[in-house]
Parts: C-alpha cells; sequence; structure tokens
C-alpha cells in the first residue's frame, strides 16, 4: 500500500470498516475458484461504488473551492479563509479515500489473480488459507465522519 493509503487507513473514518470486509471477504475467500470469483466481483463492485461516491463528494469540494477561493481573494476575512481551509481539507480527503478504494479493489483483483495461479499450479486450496475477523466502525469512527461531513455542510454557500 502506498503512503496515501497507509494514511488514510491511519484514519478514524466509519466506513473504513465496510471497505475492509469487503475486500478481506474476498481476499481470504478460499472455496473454490467460482465462489472467490464471485467475492472479488462483489467486492470489487462495493469498492467501486465507494470510490465514485468519495470521488463526487471530491468534487463538491472543489465546486466549494471555486467559490471560497475568490471570496478569499476579494474579502480575506477570517470566515472565508476557514471556509476555504474546510473545503479544502474535504477535497483533499475525499481524494485520498477514493484512492485508497481504489488501490484496495486493485489489491483484491490481484489477489484473485494470485488465487487461481495457485490453483492451476497444484496447491492445495487449504494452503491458501486466510482468516479475518469482521469489523464494525467504533463510535469514534462514526462520530468523525459525521462531525466533517456536518461541518463541511454548515460551510457551503447555498
Amino acid at each position: 500500500m502506498g503512503k496515501i493509503s497507509t494514511f488514510i487507513g491511519k484514519m478514524p473514518f466509519a466506513g473504513k470498516s465496510a471497505v475492509e470486509n469487503a475486500a478481506m471477504s474476498a481476499i481470504c475467500e478460499r472455496n473454490s475458484v467460482p465462489e472467490k470469483k464471485q467475492k472479488v466481483r462483489n467486492s470489487f463492485l462495493f469498492l467501486g461504488v465507494f470510490a465514485a461516491l468519495h470521488g463526487l463528494q471530491a468534487r463538491l469540494g472543489v465546486l466549494e473551492l471555486m467559490t471560497d477561493i475568490p471570496d478569499v481573494a476579494h474579502n480575506p476575512t477570517a470566515g472565508n479563509i476557514a471556509r476555504t481551509a474546510i473545503s479544502s481539507v474535504y477535497t483533499l480527503a475525499n481524494s485520498a479515500v477514493a484512492y485508497t478504494q481504489a488501490e484496495i479493489a486493485l489489491r483484491v483483483v490481484g489477489n484473485y489473480r494470485d488465487f487461481t495461479e495457485n490453483v492451476d499450479a497444484g496447491v492445495p486450496l487449504a494452503e491458501l488459507d486466510y482468516s479475518f475477523e469482521r469489523r464494525i466502525p467504533t463510535s469514534a469512527q462514526v462520530l468523525t465522519t459525521i462531525a466533517g461531513q456536518a461541518i463541511f455542510l454548515a460551510q457551503m454557500h447555498h
């Protein structure tokens, strides 16, 4: 994983558990190639949708920045500067999350390729065992996510 994904992985975001569960469910599947293929498809679709939605949120942040930056240029008040900073952080965070989810989706696909190569090479499925424990978001992750969204929405130009 890259530096951006490692950094995002340390952030307390509520969706992190759902992303990890989707990815690890596909990566750890070892019953059969068809079952693995189905889990990889589901995981890839889920991660793709999540990445696309975060990309849309990043776009919303960019659109807001396009209004904030001229406001700061014409009237550099603390409020205008704060709005620009909030929009910037929102845009960067959502862009980094979308990037991370796309990177994880590619990791899932790479794992499937490795899995099928091992099966084709005659490695017994039992030797391809991975295990993971499903995660649920902590209250801190949920509160961080809700607070971030609320702060951004509260400062938006309406």
